[in-house]
Formats: C-alpha cells, sequence, structure tokens
C-alpha cells in the first residue's frame, strides 16, 4: 500500500489560496474554441516555472483524488 502524499500545512495552504484568489484572470467564452484559445494564449503567456509549478499541483491534486478512491474501494 502506497503512503498518501502529505497534505499541505492550513497555513499554507490558506497562503497559497489568498495568492491565487489575487491573481485569478476570468474569461466570459462565446464558444468552446472561444474558450479553449483564450486558455492556450493564456498559458502560452506564463512562463515555464509557472507552467510547470501548475502542471505539478494538478499532478498531485490528480494523486490525492486517486489515493481516496483506492481508500474508498478497499472499504467497501
Amino acid at each position: 500500500m502506497q503512503e498518501p502524499l502529505t497534505n499541505p500545512s492550513a497555513d499554507s495552504l490558506a497562503e497559497r489560496s489568498r495568492a491565487r484568489r489575487n491573481r485569478i484572470l476570468g474569461h466570459r467564452a462565446r464558444s468552446h474554441q472561444d474558450a479553449e484559445d483564450w486558455d492556450l494564449d493564456y498559458w502560452q503567456s506564463q512562463g515555464s516555472e509557472a507552467r510547470l509549478s501548475a502542471l505539478v499541483a494538478l499532478r498531485n491534486e490528480v494523486e490525492i483524488v486517486r489515493q481516496a478512491q483506492r481508500h474508498a474501494d478497499e472499504h467497501r
């Protein structure tokens, strides 16, 4: 059985959440293609560190969900 990923401390999570709210961008898309184009433009405008950081964060969140699903399956 894999060790669960450690969850960030509440303080660091709150700090990251606060920083994210301060930089959130929004766009009201008129179509799926408009949304895809805006998303591509946004990520291409970000530096390589920001893109990698977002990818790592997303990957960690996916793994947490998968572990929770495995745990739920084991306890059915």
